[in-house]
């Protein structure tokens, strides 16, 4: 059993959309993995009802969710971590140096892993990191490009919430079949 962590900035919209997301999938390939979302900002928040109405449509429900922030003993605990942007994966590498073998944005897991070939049935998820880690440097965070990062609704239009869920839906897919 691996315990996976999805970070965003508030823990509001985007990671806890993505976890709850990444829960049903992990179970519907009869893993027994652990999945929590956690933000950079300080926890105790609701979720907005944009993506309250859109979690609804993909069959779950956020209504009682409340921003929890990340800390040191979360990251500790976590064999993976993915974070929706290479802020979220540079913020928590600073935070706990260790993780930084096994943190993640969302797309450059399942691009690393995709480069690394199925993920074997008798690898578990942290030496899978491992794998998929090597040859990567902190320098990858800090690149122009922000083709990993998954935007930020808040602001936005109830379109961009509609967006951003049908970008998770497809996202956790890839993910699952990494894990």
């Amino acid at each position: 059993m691996a315990n996976i962590l999805v970070l965003c900035t508030a823990n509001q919209c985007r990671s806890p959309l993505a976890a709850a997301m990444l829960h049903r999938r992990v179970a519907q390939r009869g893993l027994n993995h652990r999945v929590k979302s956690a933000g950079l900002l300080r926890g105790g928040e609701r979720s907005p009802e944009q993506i309250i109405e859109v979690a609804r449509l993909h069959g779950f429900d956020l209504t009682e969710h409340r921003s929890e922030q990340v800390t040191t003993r979360l990251l500790d605990g976590a064999d993976l971590v993915l974070g929706m942007t290479r802020h979220h994966v540079r913020d928590v590498a600073v935070m706990e140096p260790s993780v930084w073998p096994h943190a993640f944005t969302m797309t450059e897991f399942v691009r690393r892993s995709a480069s690394a070939g199925q993920k074997p049935a008798s690898v578990d998820v942290a030496s899978w990191c491992q794998t998929i880690h090597h040859g990567r440097t902190t320098s990858d965070l800090l690149a122009a490009s922000a083709s990993d990062d998954i935007d930020d609704p808040m602001g936005g239009t109830f379109d961009d919430f509609v967006h951003l869920g049908d970008v998770l839906d497809s996202v956790m897919d890839e993910v699952a079949a990494n894990l």
